[in-house]
């Protein structure tokens, strides 16, 4: 009974001691880590039905090679964009979200800008990704975003952060 306990205790010991080694300094196992996760993903995602109310307009390097002789090469001119809009508006969607920023204005193609910006005017379901620039680009006059939340879509805000919590707080199994 003491022989078992003792190997029992050593073999305990040895995988404490392995396990220790590769969290901090082997990694041997991360490799299958990353496969295991792909793996899982896809094997839940199998099941899955697309949700037929969602297109993706995905910009890839197949779309890319067969837009070049068109629009160029990346990044394509705005008018592209414009087009796309004006396209997919007519289908009359919920909404039309880029993840794409278009931060700067095109210094070389103006007229592709006003194009563009004259289709996203033809729309109020355009949404766009936010970039918070450094604080040394700000203006003395430029608006806080707690100011302009609503307008442009914003979720994180400070009262919107505490209505979360306090949501959930009283969703809790001890508040009930």
């Amino acid at each position: 009974m003491k022989k078992t306990t003792t190997s029992l205790f050593i073999f305990r010991a040895l995988f404490v001691l392995c396990v220790l080694l590769e969290i901090t300094w082997l990694h041997t196992l991360q490799p299958l880590d990353g496969r295991l996760s792909d793996w899982l993903i896809r094997q839940q995602a199998q099941d899955l039905k697309p949700d037929p109310d969602i297109l993706i307009v995905d910009i890839d390097d197949h779309s890319l090679e067969k837009m070049k002789d068109i629009a160029g090469a990346w990044p394509w001119p705005r008018s592209v964009h414009g087009e796309m809009v004006l396209g997919i508006a007519k289908q009359k969607p919920k909404a039309i979200v880029f993840d794409i920023s278009f931060e700067q204005a095109d210094a070389y193609r103006p007229e592709s800008d006003r194009f563009f910006n004259e289709a996203l005017e033809a729309s109020d379901n355009i949404y766009f990704p936010m970039l918070r620039r450094p604080e040394a680009a700000d203006t003395k006059d430029a608006p806080l975003a707690s100011q302009i939340a609503e307008l442009v879509g914003l979720v994180q805000t400070d009262k919107a952060i505490l209505a979360f919590l306090r949501n959930m707080h009283n969703q809790t199994p001890y508040n009930n």
